[in-house]
């Protein structure tokens, strides 16, 4: 945050190198050893820092920093990549980016809508056993009728796909 930083001896030290107005680590074990150095609350400030830096350019990779800064708003900064990249039509990238938020959810607000989310997608991209154990995830944590229904609705749609008609209509039911 100093603007009048100048990096001029680590550059000639060949510790970092110049990109831009921007600078990278020369090598791989300069940063680790960096890295290594640094107190668990400055890792956590940087990252989430690099987390603010890369919101709107790569949501996927602001969730991962909020997550290694152990930030609360991780899974939902998941749940946002995830959406991203289904508007991108990376429908895998999509599903492991929610499953990387179901890990991580606290609340049950996020866990659910990541869990919503996650169970529509499945059955698109070839999952639908798993789509089918997501819904039955979101139905034991249902706090309302809406989502019961929900939940009832998602189980039927990925045993339809499974070939189980008979227990999707019952689930209907």
């Amino acid at each position: 945050d100093d603007a009048d930083y100048a990096c001029d001896a680590l550059v000639q030290e060949n510790l970092v190198r110049p990109l831009g107005d921007e600078f990278l680590f020369a090598h791989a074990l300069v940063w680790e050893g960096t890295y290594a150095s640094l107190l668990t609350e400055q890792k956590e400030a940087w990252h989430r820092a690099a987390a603010q830096w890369h919101a709107h350019s790569d949501p996927a990779l602001s969730a991962e920093h909020l997550e290694r800064a152990r930030d609360a708003r991780a899974p939902r900064a998941y749940l946002d990549a995830a959406r991203a990249e289904k508007a991108l039509h990376h429908m895998a990238r999509a599903a492991q980016l929610l499953e990387r938020g179901v890990a991580l959810a606290a609340t049950v607000e996020d866990r659910v809508d990541l869990l919503i989310e996650l169970g529509a997608l499945l059955p698109g991209i070839g999952r639908p056993q798993d789509a089918i154990s997501i819904y039955e995830q979101l139905l034991r944590l249902a706090g309302d009728d809406r989502l019961r229904c929900r939940a009832k609705i998602g189980l039927a749609a990925g045993m339809r796909a499974s070939d189980r008609q008979a227990e999707a209509l019952t689930e209907l039911d």
